[in-house]
């Protein structure tokens, strides 16, 4: 799962100024502890969570990084985390996803309340999982389908949920850590008014380190190896500090639970299964199969040109700007396209238009948008979209985006990105030619696929014993 949170933690959002990474401590440092050696710590902590009847957390998944050339100290928190656990076989642990705006976010919801052991998944509303409650959770149980154990236990259970794996230690001979070297000292600081023994090991992932509460033995913060990750999390090598690490927010020990805090109801509509079935593949763009009504575009001398000016005709809208290297390439492409076309259909300009649709600034003059699109190998015509209309209609977010028309308006294809293989594109397009739908036979083909995953669905439903 560590490879799962470091992709999220980078894709797609941008961070808010933070604190430093001891925001929240006294940022002093002490001398290392000399009446104590780090393995006495280590198991001093263990053992208080091993012997713990009942405990309860809140915590939350970190990012703490420094920009090149900026030099300001950032945080962001990706995951969130709330455990709830109660010997013998009652637990509550809910992770899910936390970045601001960020879509399809990732969750899961894990409840047994000793009788039945249930789990939601977001990308999964149509089905909560229904097993017999095991008689005491342990380490291989509490995940009881292969699809949730693929992806939340990918590393071990002590890079994932460290606090659970030492509730659930019970064989001295079985290790928290396993891929972990002997602990060493690093200076004690504090994490708000706790100050805390800093505990570091090694593995091949990198370091780890713990910070545990001096006064209770209680795990505080834990930070991640993550050296065998960092090009997942800094892809671009923007950051000159980057670490990730669990900051544990009230840990609590041997208090009672309410019973309701083990208990998770079925969403509406959801099936009970004894196993987990795949979401279906997404289904084809909400534009597709849709007609886009009255467009204008505009030529280098400002003059109006409607979209039912090609009534008729295919029409390949090809989005592009001037300050696009893959722009660039998708101009070749289509041109590649264009030209492969023409010579096996007569009078291919009447059948299909190619448009080269400029999103630049007003400012921009056409003289330079005539230049650059000439210097791509763009034969074909290009139109500007200065007052923005056809970019609303189509969901124009990024260039370069292909749309692809039919005779009717109609979206057949819509393509956010750098084009792929342009034989495919070719394909299409004479299908288009030949009076095919695409669009039909795409929301046909995901209709099925639905169909099939129902059934798949189904065939899963929780079967209680009797």
């Amino acid at each position: 799962m560590l490879a799962l949170i470091a992709v999220v933690a980078c894709g797609g959002c941008s961070g808010e100024a933070g604190e430093s990474a001891s925001r929240d401590a006294a940022s002093a440092s002490a001398e290392l502890p000399q009446d104590v050696t780090p393995e006495e710590i280590a198991e001093k902590m263990l053992a208080k969570y091993r012997s713990a009847k009942s405990y309860a957390d809140s915590a939350a998944y970190v990012q703490h990084y420094v920009v090149r050339g900026e030099g300001v100290q950032r945080e962001r928190p990706f995951f969130e985390l709330s455990l709830a656990f109660e010997r013998p076989n009652r637990l509550r642990l809910k992770l899910h996803e936390s970045i601001p705006g960020a879509t399809g976010a990732q969750s899961y919801d894990i409840a047994c309340d000793g009788e039945q052991l249930r789990v939601a998944v977001a990308a999964m509303p149509d089905q909560l999982l229904v097993t017999p409650a095991p008689e005491e959770i342990g380490p291989n149980n509490f995940l009881p389908d292969p699809l949730l154990r693929d992806t939340l236990l990918s590393q071990s259970l002590g890079n994932v949920f460290p606090q659970l794996a030492m509730l659930l230690n019970d064989f001295e001979d079985e290790l928290v850590f396993p891929a972990d070297g002997p602990p060493e000292f690093l200076p004690s600081q504090a994490i708000g008014d706790r100050l805390c023994y800093r505990l570091a090991t090694t593995s091949p992932a990198g370091q780890r380190v713990l910070w545990i509460d001096q006064e209770d033995a209680t795990l505080r913060r834990m930070e991640l190896p993550i050296a065998s990750q960092e090009e997942e999390l800094d892809p671009n090598n923007e950051y000159m500090e980057d670490s990730v690490w669990i900051e544990f927010e009230e840990p609590t020990f041997d208090a009672d639970i309410d019973d309701d805090s083990f208990e998770l109801a079925a969403p509406k509509d959801a099936v009970l299964v004894s196993q987990l079935t795949p979401p279906a593949p997404a289904g084809p763009p909400a534009l597709i199969g849709r007609a886009v009504g009255e467009t204008t575009f505009y030529d280098a001398r400002k003059k109006a040109h409607a979209l039912d000016d090609y009534a008729g005709r295919i029409v390949v809208l090809d989005f592009w700007q001037i300050d696009c290297p893959p722009c660039r390439e998708q101009a070749e492409k289509l041109d590649a396209v264009r030209t492969a076309l023409a010579e096996q259909t007569d009078d291919l300009d009447k059948q299909i238009a190619f448009i080269g649709v400029n999103v630049d600034r007003d400012d921009v003059p056409a003289t330079a948008i005539d230049k650059t699109w000439s210097s791509w190998g763009g034969s074909m015509p290009w139109l500007t979209d200065r007052d923005r209309e056809s970019r609303q209609k189509l969901s124009i977010r990024a260039t370069p985006t292909l749309v692809v028309l039919d005779g009717k308006s109609r979206v057949q294809l819509w393509q956010p990105g750098p084009l792929g293989d342009p034989a495919e594109l070719q394909t299409a397009l004479a299908d288009l030619l030949a009076g095919k739908d695409l669009a039909a036979e795409a929301r046909a083909a995901h209709e099925a696929r639905l169909a099939e995953h129902r059934r798949a669905v189904e065939a899963n439903r929780f079967k209680p014993a009797e």
